[in-house]
Parts: C-alpha cells; sequence; structure tokens
C-alpha cells in the first residue's frame, strides 16, 4: 500500500563521533521513525569517511558528502520503508550539498542536504538551489541548515532580535524566486518554534528547514505533505 506522505527530519548535529552522542541520537530515530534524515555538520573523523555514520542496520542507506573540513558535512539517511530507487547522487567536494535523484512510489524526486555557510549566504543559496535544479527530475525535498531565518518576527526571539543587515530579509525573495515552501511554516501558520540557540547573542531562531516546491503541494496534497 502506498505511504500517504513522507515523514522526515533535518538536523544540524553538530558531531556525531561521541558514542554517547550517536547512541542517543539513534534512540531518538527509532522513537521518532522518520523515513528521511537529512544531517549537517556530523564532523566524522577523516579516518572513519568509510564507516556507516550510524552502527544500527536500520540506517546503512546513506548518501553523504564530506569536504577538506570536518565542519563541512551533509548526509541523508534512507529508511528501509522508505521505497525509493536512486539512480543518480551528486556531491559537493566541500561538502556543503548533497543530491540525490531517484523514484519515490514511481515518482520522480530529488533528495538535497544542504548546509549553508554563515557568511555569502545569499549567493550560496543562489547557486546551490540553480544546482539542484538543474539535477533535478520532477520533485524535490529539501532538508538544509540556512544560518538564516525566514521571518524575523516568527523565527527569531531574545535579547538581539534582528540580524546583520546585510542578510536581513533575504530568505523569503530567494524561496519565492525558486518557488520553494517552508514546510513547516506552512503546516503551522505562525506557531513559533526554534532549532538554534546562541549563548552570545542570547538569541533563539528557527534556521533548519524542511522547503519543497509549491507546486508540489498542489500535485500531491497527501502524498508529499511532510
Amino acid at each position: 500500500m502506498d505511504t500517504p506522505y513522507i515523514k522526515s527530519l533535518s538536523y544540524n548535529i553538530n558531531g556525531l563521533n561521541n558514542p554517547v552522542k550517536r547512541k542517543r541520537f539513534e534512540f531518538f530515530l527509532r522513537e521518532q521513525r522518520p523515513q528521511v534524515v537529512f544531517l549537517q555538520e556530523m564532523h566524522k573523523m577523516r579516518t572513519k569517511v568509510n564507516l556507516p555514520l550510524l552502527a544500527h542496520p536500520h540506517w546503512r542507506k546513506e548518501f553523504s558528502a564530506y569536504g577538506t573540513l570536518s565542519s563541512r558535512e551533509v548526509s541523508i539517511l534512507l529508511s528501509p520503508d522508505f521505497l525509493f530507487v536512486e539512480k543518480d547522487v551528486l556531491r559537493d567536494p566541500k561538502g556543503r550539498y548533497v543530491f540525490i535523484q531517484g523514484l519515490w512510489q514511481g515518482i520522480p524526486l530529488t533528495l538535497a542536504s544542504i548546509y549553508v555557510p554563515n557568511k555569502g549566504q545569499l549567493n550560496f543559496i543562489h547557486n546551490t538551489f540553480q544546482k539542484l535544479f538543474a539535477f533535478s527530475q520532477r520533485e524535490i525535498l529539501i532538508g538544509t541548515d540556512m544560518n538564516l531565518t525566514a521571518e524575523q518576527k516568527l523565527d527569531r526571539q531574545g535579547s538581539q532580535l534582528k540580524e546583520a543587515s546585510g542578510v536581513r530579509n533575504i530568505l523569503l525573495p530567494l524561496l519565492t524566486k525558486f518557488g520553494l515552501i517552508d514546510v513547516y511554516r506552512h503546516i503551522n501558520g505562525t506557531t513559533q518554534d526554534y532549532t538554534f540557540f546562541s549563548a552570545r547573542h542570547n538569541t533563539y531562531s528557527r534556521i533548519d528547514y524542511i522547503l519543497m516546491p509549491q507546486s508540489q503541494k498542489q500535485k500531491y496534497p497527501r502524498k508529499l505533505l511532510i
């Protein structure tokens, strides 16, 4: 029977070398039971890049991109019950993104995990989205750490509310330009939630996103609900 939706999670995991942290994360995944997991910043040791990211055999289907710096690493983990047949993979040599092209239940689908740098976000996002759309087939699902908030009033809270003027209010226009929607905001409306705390600035912000094309929501209202 067809799955009515894709259950996906996206995390900047900020390192998985600690065995206790890995075990806790595996337990968390067993509780949440996602089909697709997008990860950023695994900090995997260079001597272990050929080993599975997680020990549990459930997550052996792994697609990763490792750059020269361990702080830049992205991965996509697929559950065995996610009926996806991969056809092509594009990895960033700098470890900032990995794209997988394939078929999900007969639907051409491209999965993308993207880690945006904390400087030069506008150019990076624009160029990476162009590469993704050129590589992709029909449908796209993105898990990403944007290092930016989409809507400051909803996605940022704390003593220092404003981002630097050079990056303020650039994400929503970019998403609109590429026809992408923020799935969390689409489902939850004006509900406020946060994925990152900055002790330096004493602010909470939501900088991690699941994105998909607006047209996808209209064509597959049940299948591609995250």
